[in-house]
């Protein structure tokens, strides 16, 4: 066994989880699901993955309920308050995430976690391990030994015994006595009232115990007798609190300890659903996902296997085979393969197997002794799960289609880009002397601590409560003060140009290809659980479009000068699929009619007497209120989510879902039907198969309930919407291909389409159109709303 597999790591949760919530402060999903202890927790989690390696792990919580300390002491942690709701109901969510990277969650009745990590980390280091507590928990300190150190998740330094001895000047055990007399407030450790930090090293450095303080209590003099004297039954009961239990059963081996393989799917599920973007990328540098950084790659051609190196490093030897009709291509992540034969002048030909889509589809992996047989398993289980349309006919045929999307591209104006920063920069400049102008003083205004020092401690502007941190800054503490001072409008203006010139203008610059200048993102089949393709590298389906200035990004993309951009967007894809699911009359009766949905949303809502009453300024406005309503019904948005969003009281906003139901009696079955299947099936799914599976629907904890209610009404929807566009996309580049054109699909933005039509080959736009409307009988037509113009800022409809 090598140094790596002879080291176990051991994490003190509750530490983490604590210090995570309260350092990181509010911190939600756009569904208002808290999420700051997870954020924390998981950032520390990949860190210590990506830092260390590890090979044995356990992750350690404290057991509900009293330990034996609370027998010894009654107001023992009493100073701490009840874990808050916000925190009690991540819990759950960080238990399961660690169970699906494979590790170990230790919990033991009647002790904290610190005794059950000392009970462990003196078994294992008496068997030759080596040991690192991860921790900020100052008791931990009394097992440092020349086998266990400590690493302090808030620094990241490490501590073992000689840089203890160098900072405390007694051994490492001796920090229980040291703690008896200067008292830990955390935890509710009395210690001796009047003995502070200093002097209680000075006691221990000089005597070594209390035990042999208090023996010695004639050799102290003054003061600090009489304070040890008054309090000596408070010093030896601290001691005890103190003191960690090491002697818990234990009937753990070091396999136990040993992280099994993670389920990356899994993963990569709950962060979607947390809204963890930023971990994607991490959680495929950890566990080296990527191809590229596979030691062995296999892939079948008919039935014989080869590592795809072998076939990369001798292309035209397997060119013949490789561009077959006849012959099945079985691998993982066939569309880089596609890419990177076709730069070798290999075009790989359907059919062909894509094991990760498979895998990611089915949401597990199967492991066999080779890809042939592990094909065989997936496609048995494809079919035994019903899911042989959405893999053959949607996913397979799909790869082809980003391929060519990918290689297409998007042409840029460099030159707008250009002028665009360097504008933006001067109205940076201009709002940067204004603002320092205003308070009197040059700070960084990118730094958030140096913002509310300006906003609150020198101009006295009303703040949140000040956290360890410092205070918050963010855009909705800033536009809740927006008209105290302008000194805070002109800092979100300035923000604002600040993020679009870093996220944007010089995030697309990177990306922007010298040989064509045009950008080719990556989109990626197995992203997003509902079905949605997502894209990265750089993301182009975020592009903004809320403000005026955000727009103008849009302005830098452009069509070939013989070439028109086309936009077909699909009109209210979302609602129609509800309409379709649900059957709602009133719903459908607009549909079919062409009527403006929001519209009539409103009218069954609030009464109007006459049509003729609609556009004036109170009915746009009604008009505003239907439309979040009918969008806040289809992602599930509850009486509080839906005042927030209307700027209303929670009873207001149960009355407008109650008027809702009252009127839309389909869409109320639609939902009580999707969380009925939900709760009995155990998953949610979209009309061609595709299954999202959500535990958390039988979950204790109300919160987890309700996120996986939100989400069996909503994926169904969502899913179903990316389904359709999908097909469109097959049958519109099957269109293309037939016809030779030179006219490209270039973007997939979730239910709009964007082309690049050259003027002679204008006639295939109404067939695009005929394509997208007509791809799939709903009980609602499909309606797309098409847009043209020499950029994609300035486009008008057709």
């Amino acid at each position: 066994m090598d140094n790596e597999q002879k080291k176990i790591f051991l994490i003190d949760a509750n530490n983490i989880i604590y210090r995570s919530f309260f350092a990181i402060g509010r911190f939600t999903t756009s569904t208002g699901q808290p999420t700051n202890a997870v954020f924390g927790f998981v950032s520390t989690l990949l860190k210590i993955l990506k830092e260390y390696k590890p090979v044995h792990m356990a992750v350690v919580f404290d057991a509900p309920g009293p330990t034996f300390r609370h027998s010894l002491f009654e107001e023992y942690k009493i100073a701490r308050k009840p874990m808050p709701d916000e925190l009690q109901a991540q819990i759950p969510v960080i238990k399961e995430i660690i169970k699906r990277f494979g590790m170990k969650i230790l919990q033991q009745d009647g002790y904290e976690a610190d005794d059950l990590l000392a009970s462990v980390a003196l078994k294992f280091s008496e068997r030759g391990f080596d040991i690192v507590v991860i921790t900020g928990d100052k008791d931990i300190l009394q097992l440092l030994n020349r086998k266990i150190t400590v690493l302090n998740p808030a620094t990241w330094k490490v501590t073992d015994e000689n840089i203890f001895q160098e900072k405390y000047g007694f051994a490492p055990a001796s920090i229980v006595d040291y703690l008896a007399l200067a008292g830990d407030a955390s935890d509710s450790i009395p210690g001796v009232r009047g003995i502070g930090e200093k002097t209680a090293a000075q006691l221990v450095r000089k005597f070594g115990s209390i035990e042999n303080i208090y023996e010695n209590i004639a050799d102290i003099k003054g003061r600090t007798r009489d304070i040890l004297m008054a309090d000596k039954n408070s010093a030896f009961l601290s001691k005890k609190l103190v003191l960690l239990s090491c002697n818990i059963p234990l009937e753990i081996t070091e396999e136990h300890l040993k992280i099994s393989q993670p389920n990356i799917l899994a993963i990569k599920e709950i962060f979607q659903n947390l809204e963890f973007r930023k971990f994607e990328n991490s959680i495929s540098e950890i566990f080296s996902l990527s191809s590229s950084n596979n030691n062995h790659d296999s892939f079948a051609i008919g039935e014989s296997i080869f590592d795809f190196r072998e076939i990369t490093e001798n292309p035209q030897k397997f060119k013949q085979k490789l561009e077959d009709k006849n012959i099945l291509k079985i691998g993982k992540d066939i569309k880089e393969k596609t890419k990177l034969l076709a730069s070798k002048n290999i075009h790989l030909s359907q059919p062909y197997f894509d094991v990760s889509i498979a895998s990611f589809l089915l949401g597990k992996s199967i492991s066999a002794a080779d890809i042939l047989q592990a094909y065989r398993q997936y496609r048995e289980e494809l079919t035994k799960q019903q899911m042989e349309f959405l893999f053959d006919c949607v996913e397979i045929p799909l790869i082809e289609v980003i391929v060519s999307m990918e290689t297409n591209g998007i042409l840029v104006d460099t030159g707008y880009l250009k002028e665009l920063k360097d504008q933006y920069q001067e109205e940076m400049d201009q709002l940067q002397e204004k603002i320092f102008a205003l308070v009197g003083e040059v700070f960084n205004i990118n730094s958030p601590s140096q913002v509310g020092r300006i906003l609150f401690e020198r101009l006295g502007l009303p703040s949140k409560r000040k956290t360890k941190t410092g205070y918050s800054t963010n855009t909705n503490v800033l536009e809740q003060i927006r008209d105290r001072h302008k000194i805070v409008d002109l800092i979100l203006q300035y923000r604002e140009l600040s993020k679009l010139c870093s996220t944007y203008i010089d995030g697309f610059s990177e990306y922007i290809s010298p040989v064509d200048s045009r950008i080719h993102p990556e989109f990626l089949q197995t992203g997003v659980s509902s079905g949605r393709l997502a894209c990265r590298n750089p993301n182009l389906q975020a592009i903004p479009v809320k403000t005026e200035k955000g727009g103008r990004i849009r302005k830098i993309f452009i069509a070939a000068r013989e070439a028109v951009l086309y936009s077909f967007d699909y009109n209210q894809i979302e609602l129609r699929v509800l309409a379709h699911f649900s059957d709602d009359p009133v719903l459908c009766d607009a549909f079919k009619n062409g009527r403006d949905i929001h519209l009539e949303t409103a009218k069954q809502l609030f009464p109007f007497q006459s049509d003729s009453l609609f556009g004036s300024e109170d009915v746009e406005r009604y008009r505003r209120i239907a439309k979040t309503i009918n969008f806040g019904i289809i992602y599930g948005m509850n009486a509080y989510g839906l005042a927030q969003r209307l700027s209303c009281t929670p009873e207001e906003g149960q009355a407008f879902i109650e008027s809702y139901f009252a009127k839309f009696q389909g869409v109320r079955r639609y939902i009580h039907r999707s969380i009925s299947d939900a709760e009995k099936l155990g998953y949610a799914r979209t009309m061609f198969g595709r299954k999202r599976y959500l535990p958390e629907i039988h979950s204790e904890n109300k919160n987890q309930r309700e996120f996986a209610c939100r989400v069996a009404i909503n994926m169904p929807i969502q899913g179903t919407s990316a389904e359709l566009i999908k097909l469109a996309m097959i049958e519109i580049h099957k269109l293309m291909k037939s016809r030779n054109l030179q006219s490209k699909m270039i973007l997939q933005i979730h239910d709009e389409l964007l082309f690049e039509i050259y003027e002679e080959e204008q006639d295939v736009v109404e067939e695009i159109r005929t394509i997208m409307e007509n791809i799939y009988n709903l009980n609602v037509p499909l309606k797309v709303d098409v847009q043209k113009g020499k950029n994609y800022l300035e486009l008008t409809k057709i």
